[in-house]
């Protein structure tokens, strides 16, 4: 299974369109679907009644379900989780992340629920959203805060909008944003997510992205398709498995073709054979 096409559901809709809008995100059966509590003009209450909704239905359907709180200093995460932390929840996106103490705070926190309802600690992932420079120039800090962190999401126009970059600049001038988030992401053998508006999907997953969030349902399959690996790079992924698996048993590495094969890139293939790991491909 992959983190492709996440789908976002905008819970300040209407009720009628919430409703709608809802199961259209269901019937284009993304990777996932993508519910936030981050909404300042919606009632909380009303956001986490329509979370729970979102996330029961979602999971039924045998689709992943996202969910994104508040953050830790707003004093609403531990609410939050109560409402959203269950059998049905496969991650967590935490939304303007600055600092390692962030991830640090909310995975005690999961921690918690997940014990108190039953469930193996670091069951539920979390993923930094990255949306100002500062966060960025500490990436790597920040995705190794905690071992539950299953990547990081660039929000590539908050990202703009803290760097002053004008709306015509944000494609190649801000390749290095890009670039830097995929290589602490990869780096660590963690997923690499990109959220913005009018985004160029095939350059995106050029650069190394595993998938994008979005909010049209109709962009499903062209999502799907522009993020999917080639059957080349999941062939080269199968040999340097096989490689490392079958090496020697007092071999540190494994040899392939003209290279070297150690756990390093064992488990970077296995990334592109199973990114969500214990969930079948």
């Amino acid at each position: 299974m992959f983190f492709r096409s996440i789908l976002s559901v905008d819970i300040s809709l209407e009720e009628e369109e919430f409703q709608i809008a809802h199961q259209n995100a269901i019937s284009a059966q993304p990777d996932a679907i993508l519910i936030s509590l981050t909404q300042s003009e919606v009632d909380i209450k009303i956001q986490r009644e329509r979370a729970e909704l979102v996330l029961s239905a979602t999971s039924e359907a045998g689709i992943y379900t996202i969910g994104v709180p508040n953050h830790p200093r707003t004093g609403l995460l531990r609410s939050d989780l109560n409402t959203i932390v269950s059998k049905d929840l496969k991650a967590i996106f935490l939304p303007d992340i600055g600092e390692p103490q962030d991830i640090r705070d909310a995975a005690v926190l999961l921690r918690e629920f997940e014990l108190a309802r039953g469930f193996e600690p670091g069951t539920i992932s979390l993923f930094p959203i990255i949306s100002s420079a500062r966060a960025l120039l500490r990436a790597f800090e920040i995705v190794s805060a905690a071992p539950r962190v299953g990547g990081l999401i660039l929000d590539i126009d908050g990202y703009a909008h803290d760097v002053r970059a004008r709306f015509e600049q944000r494609g190649s001038r801000l390749a290095w944003a890009r670039g830097n988030a995929v290589a602490v992401a990869r780096a660590l053998i963690k997923l690499p997510i990109v959220k913005g508006d009018d985004l160029e999907l095939r350059e995106l997953a050029n650069t190394g992205f595993e998938g994008v969030i979005f909010e049209d349902p109709k962009m499903v399959t062209v999502v799907n398709d522009v993020f999917t690996p080639t059957d080349t790079e999941i062939e080269e992924a199968h040999a340097v498995r096989r490689a490392f698996t079958e090496k020697d048993e007092n071999a540190l590495v494994a040899r392939l073709g003209g290279s070297f094969i150690d756990e390093y890139k064992a488990r970077k293939a296995e990334q592109i054979i199973d990114p969500i790991p214990g969930e079948d491909t």
